[in-house]
């Protein structure tokens, strides 16, 4: 499915394009047909994709309330592929701190879409991150991906991925 929106929204950007280009060369001819209508909606909220598309960049890190007062360097990170598609990846970093008996505390997580995004956007909420023995760690991570059109959200989904990972 994330294939076929992508695909659908290069071509609305292509469409967009054509529009624009078909506007230059005609001029006001362009919109004197039966078409006129939909052609000057096409513009219109192409434009404002445009002017829309810094809304579309999310932060995408979420600190560990708890452990917001240790102290120190990160001593390990982990890199995780949380979510493997055919068109794009979703990744998530996570950075441990030692607490004050020399436990191995995450403290900080970032997580990011690779790939093909063309018109989905990651959101990430946050991460629960639990220890299950010695080096062997479970993860929860919460988010949401922005199904976008033109840059206009038409649909968020929710998304739950978990797992287990070792440092």
């Amino acid at each position: 499915m994330y294939l076929i929106w992508t695909v659908l929204n290069a071509a609305f950007v292509i469409l967009f394009f054509a529009l624009v280009l078909s506007l230059i060369v005609k001029g006001k001819k362009l919109f004197e047909n039966d078409y006129g209508n939909l052609i000057l909606t096409l513009l219109a909220i192409g434009v404002l994709g445009i002017l829309n598309k810094d809304a579309t960049n999310p932060k995408n890190e979420y600190i560990f309330p708890t452990n917001e007062m240790l102290v120190g360097r990160s001593v390990k990170t982990s890199h995780i592929n949380i979510e493997d598609n055919l068109i794009f990846d979703i990744g998530l970093t996570i950075r441990f701190r030692k607490d004050a008996t020399g436990e191995l505390i995450p403290s900080f997580s970032r997580s990011h879409a690779t790939g093909y995004t063309n018109g989905l956007v990651w959101n990430y909420n946050y991460a629960d991150i639990e220890k299950l023995k010695d080096n062997t760690f479970s993860y929860t991570v919460v988010g949401t991906i922005d199904w976008r059109m033109y840059g206009i959200k038409i649909y968020t989904q929710p998304k739950e991925f978990k797992g287990t990972f070792e440092l």
